[in-house]
């Protein structure tokens, strides 16, 4: 999706559906495009309980830093954490 249809096409979808949730799948690459424009609210990160030893940040390259309240932590029977988080 061409980078500024992908922001009006967002937008105005959050807008039609305020209040409800709205889900998107995709890679590092398409997290961090819309964390860039400012399309995220809310963040749910799972960590699993495995060590690999190499990889990227997880937003690697944001134009600048982006600060996050943690509201919620769910640790699972199987070991998994799902943090939720919040832009400040």
């Amino acid at each position: 999706m061409a980078q500024g249809h992908r922001k009006r096409q967002l937008r105005a979808r959050r807008d039609a559906e305020y209040g409800k949730d709205i889900v998107v799948f995709g890679g590092a690459s398409f997290a961090r495009a819309l964390a860039a424009d400012g399309l995220i609210d809310e963040y749910r990160i799972n960590v699993q309980p495995i060590v690999l030893g190499d990889g990227l940040p997880l937003l690697h390259g944001l134009p600048e830093p982006q600060r996050l309240e943690l509201v919620s932590s769910t640790a699972w029977a199987d070991g998994p954490i799902t943090q939720t988080y919040i832009p400040r």
